[in-house]
């Protein structure tokens, strides 16, 4: 869904009243080349021009900042293909109780519960950063596992916090304006719950149907804990505000140091060979910020601010 930028009427496609009291400073931003609206609320994207096998490999695309007829920004290389688009949904401001009660099972002693407050809105990626966006700005996929099939997008893996912020910063570099990020611990959290105030965002409880992690079915079987893999980033339900698994699949960096070793960054939302205990809203991991494996990963985050 796309338009005419100076008709643009934000409040007419409000579907929720969070929505329409606090919306972001500009929608959509210069950056995108696709925006809309859901049940979930407001959602744009950036595109980027993919590598067709046998392309240079050497991460220098640059995107163009062209607008097609509906004052869409393409982003996109003329004459190239495939086009990799990712989704940021708009994450308004607002207070919540970040970390755990005292009686909710598994909680750790990190998790103390204290209200915070986000005064600015961001824009947060609908999934983690998939292998394909990855490899379209880095010019490598250092990733483990490998796609089934050409539709399957599965989430980049091994890669470490300081691999992360030099994604970043090339991104920035190929979709001017963009300034992506990682989130903040408290903005992954709140994000995360999404409203909610239950050990996760489903509930009291977190299912194979759910999220991708090391279920208890897995456990009366006799899995093997370290046979599992990485799904789709398309794969489950969203989050009541349609971000899709914020439980499971790969750990998300966050930009956070550990406050008492600053080698230390913190780590968000579990992984496929986690039990659900660590996949928690309220769970904080951290590790080293050079360290990489084959279950942690990362999804964007955006300032609503005009760049």
């Amino acid at each position: 869904m796309g338009r005419n930028r100076e008709h643009w009427d934000l409040a007419e496609f409000d579907v929720r009243e969070r929505w329409r009291s606090r919306p972001p400073k500009e929608f959509p931003s210069p950056w995108a080349c696709e925006w809309g609206f859901d049940e979930y609320g407001l959602w744009q994207s950036f595109a980027l021009q993919g590598q067709l096998e046998g392309n240079d490999n050497s991460g220098s695309n640059h995107a163009s900042n062209s607008q097609d007829s509906n004052g869409k920004n393409t982003n996109i290389k003329n004459k190239t293909t495939p086009t990799i688009k990712y989704k940021m949904r708009f994450i308004p401001d607002g207070h919540f109780l970040m970390g755990s009660p005292e009686d909710e099972p598994e909680r750790l002693e990190n998790e103390l519960q204290h209200s915070v407050t986000l005064t600015q809105g961001f824009w947060l990626g609908e999934t983690t950063v998939t292998q394909a966006l990855w490899q379209t700005v880095m010019g490598e996929n250092p990733s483990r596992f490998e796609p089934d099939n050409a539709d399957e997008q599965l989430p980049v893996e091994q890669v470490s916090w300081d691999d992360c912020v030099r994604f970043c910063e090339q991104l920035n570099q190929l979709v001017p304006g963009l300034n992506a990020n990682l989130p903040t611990e408290a903005q992954w959290e709140y994000a995360c719950r999404a409203g909610t105030q239950t050990p996760f965002s489903t509930g009291e409880k977190l299912t194979a149907a759910q999220a991708n992690f090391y279920d208890s079915e897995k456990q009366k079987q006799k899995i093997d804990r370290f046979g599992g893999r990485t799904v789709s980033v398309d794969n489950y339900n969203p989050n009541p505000w349609g971000l899709k698994q914020m439980h499971g699949n790969v750990w998300e960096w966050c930009a956070d140091d550990d406050q008492k070793k600053d080698a230390l960054r913190v780590l968000r939302g579990g992984g496929w060979i986690n039990f659900a205990q660590r996949c928690r809203s309220a769970y904080r991991n951290r590790f080293h910020r050079d360290g990489r494996n084959d279950y942690i990963g990362l999804r964007l985050s955006a300032s609503c601010s005009p760049q």
